[in-house]
């Protein structure tokens, strides 16, 4: 059985990419500080899902969970690091607490995550790691300088994991998406009916995760024929 762990799994692409990849055979490992959300996901599949909740920002709290992920359920072949958080803010009035927070979640818990499971790939013949970055990695949008900046810099770890890595076979894919409704944009004032859906992504990264070692997509930018927003 193909194992896979999906952080922030308990709302926004996170959940729907667990949903998708519980339906099509997958048995996916929820993580995300949630219990409540991660356990009602998982109910209406209970034979293809696992909670593990756990703080992505706390490096103790990651670590203990993939081990216990790894031990508890076999040999895990991948990780879709859909946790995010964007608090907005420019240089001159974003708060270093904020922009600690927003690097520890979006880009310091990827970097643990992948150190723990790379080890754990190599052991087991290869594995996937798929991360959730934005198309603000590569572009300017106004007020989001420590979002874009972690984005930014996610794309780079990735780069980096995949060209070390390659001959130990493990695959890493950095997946872009356009504005997507999720509830990062709740408070924003944009109306979200038009954007790229959460469902949206899953579809792309359930593809990516079951593309043949011959052909996987390494970096994937998703946009609305329309654009951005």
């Amino acid at each position: 059985m193909r194992r896979v762990i999906v952080s922030g799994a308990s709302r926004g692409i996170g959940a729907a990419t667990a949903r998708l990849l519980m339906a099509s055979g997958w048995f996916t490992i929820l993580m995300a500080r949630n219990t409540e959300a991660l356990q009602e996901l998982a109910a209406p599949n209970p034979r293809m899902a696992a909670v593990l909740p756990a703080d992505l920002a706390n490096e103790a709290d990651l670590t203990a969970a993939i081990r216990r992920a790894i031990t508890e359920f076999g040999p895990v072949h991948a990780m879709v690091h859909c946790a995010g958080i964007m608090v907005t803010g420019s240089a001159d009035n974003l708060s270093p607490a904020d922009w600690r927070r927003t690097l520890d979640v979006n880009l310091t818990a990827p970097f643990i995550a992948s150190r723990i499971l790379i080890p754990h790939f190599r052991k087991n013949g290869g594995g996937h790691l798929v991360f959730i970055s934005s198309v603000a990695a590569e572009e300017h949008f106004p007020g989001n300088t420590a979002y874009s900046v972690s984005k930014a810099a996610l794309n780079k770890l990735a780069d980096e994991i995949r060209e070390e890595f390659r001959t130990d076979n493990i695959a890493v894919t950095t997946l872009m998406p356009a504005a997507t409704a999720t509830p990062l944009w709740d408070s924003s004032g944009f109306d979200t009916k038009d954007f790229t859906q959460p469902e949206d992504v899953a579809n792309i990264v359930k593809t990516i995760l079951e593309s043949p070692e011959s052909a996987i997509p390494e970096v994937v930018r998703l946009r609305r024929v329309k654009g951005n927003v």
